[in-house]
């Protein structure tokens, strides 16, 4: 019986310390990471834990209101006001980095961080990461939407139409790039400029080939007609 009661509060102890490693995703693949710190899976695995951790979406927030934009990057001098989850944020970003380092093509990695950095309003970096996916794929249709989000998000129409545009010869089934395509011409045709128009008749064809009608795309369709 003395036996019996020892292998049981020796099993005990093993579950207990085996839930702390379970209790949630930063848990496990941190350990996982102690166990393999090269893995790239693992380090993306926490990456990824890190920003679907309860109350994360506010700290996304609180940093783009206090960064999105500035020159240079918060992620290099600071922020201009306290932040304590400034570490973090860095983390995260070194976590993605590290796994393209063990794998330069691991395609979830650079996406995540391309969009971590766009969520942040670090547009420079999601360009940049974007432009570095389409150096290894260059008809890699997120990363051109991507890119194509960082220019609309810098009130660059014509930027911003050019990449939806490639993003949608890359992928011409998408439904989202068709509305940012829209969406962005119509930034464009406040411009002058014959080549905005002529990308507007033609997303208009492509629409009417590819998608149901919507209401948006009938506004926009109304105002291309009136300025060709």
């Amino acid at each position: 019986a003395g036996s019996a009661a020892v292998v049981f509060v020796i099993f005990a102890l093993r579950t207990f310390s085996q839930c702390r490693v379970w209790r949630d995703g930063v848990s496990l693949w941190r350990h996982q990471i102690a166990l393999t710190p090269e893995k790239d899976l693992a380090l993306h695995n926490l990456a990824v834990a890190y920003q679907r951790q309860e109350g994360f979406s506010w700290v996304i927030r609180r940093y783009f209101a206090l960064c999105a934009g500035r020159e240079p990057s918060c992620l290099d001098s600071g922020t201009p006001q306290k932040f304590p989850h400034l570490p973090l944020i860095r983390h995260i970003a070194r976590l993605y980095e590290k796994v393209l380092a063990v794998d330069p093509d691991h395609y979830l990695a650079a996406h995540n961080l391309g969009d971590f950095y766009f969520e942040l309003g670090e547009y420079e970096r999601a360009r940049q990461i974007s432009l570095y996916r389409l150096s290894r794929d260059p008809c890699d249709a997120q990363a051109r939407f991507r890119l194509g989000e960082v220019y609309r998000a810098r009130r660059q129409a014509r930027q911003a139409s050019a990449s939806y545009m490639t993003a949608l010869m890359c992928d011409p089934t998408h439904p989202e790039l068709y509305l940012r395509t829209i969406s962005a011409l119509s930034g464009g045709l406040q411009e002058s400029g014959e080549d905005i128009y002529a990308q507007a008749r033609s997303v208009v064809a492509r629409v009417s080939r590819q998608m149901a009608r919507h209401p948006f795309i009938d506004r926009y369709a109304r105002q291309v007609n009136r300025f060709i």
